[in-house]
């Protein structure tokens, strides 16, 4: 194999390597709708962050490429044990326990957006109204592993039944993300 052989042959592979990992149009295709079936929605509703002021965001969310990829489903803020919990919206209360040693409280609005926190522990039982902006519980961290160690970070994840989205993007705080060709 003569250097030009070899180096076409090296862009081929490289071409190819890049497209496996880069080219998801199932995931991508899945985000885009559920991005798209959120601003069609026929819903009003307000989402608010589950902390009050001041808030520092430690880690934004990133979509993952494919259903069971690598990413950020959700943001992180800064928080400290015992810190009070808002409602992010109005909805009902759908969970509240133990998910991999951390203790989550979910709120699920009649459109059917489920809004997500962790670590919070609530006396509040499922099945329970809650409105925007409503005290849900506090953090518990005593004992939980924050991977903003050695902080302690509130994590904040929404999805729908297509998948997890952005609650900046939700809160209109930012656009909805993009492939950058």
């Amino acid at each position: 194999m003569n250097p030009l052989q070899s180096r076409v042959s090296a862009l081929v592979a490289l071409l190819l390597l890049f497209g496996f990992f880069m080219w998801q149009p199932g995931a991508l295709a899945a985000h885009a709708e559920s991005l798209q079936a959120v601003s069609e929605a026929p819903i009003a509703m307000q989402v608010r962050l589950p902390v009050v002021s001041p808030v520092s965001l430690v880690r934004g969310f990133r979509a993952p490429l494919t259903a069971y990829g690598s990413g950020h489903r959700g943001i992180d803020l800064l928080v400290a044990d015992g810190d009070s919990v808002i409602a992010p919206v109005d909805g009902v209360l759908t969970f509240t326990g133990l998910v991999a040693s951390r203790y989550v409280s979910t709120v699920t609005t009649p459109a059917g957006l489920r809004f997500s926190v962790e670590p919070v522990c609530t006396a509040e039982l499922v099945g329970t109204r809650v409105f925007a902006g409503s005290l849900l519980g506090q953090v518990c961290g005593l004992g939980y592993t924050s991977h903003c160690a050695p902080d302690l970070c509130l994590h904040f994840s929404a999805r729908n039944p297509l998948g997890y989205l952005s609650p900046l993007y939700l809160m209109h705080q930012t656009g909805p993300s993009h492939l950058v060709a």
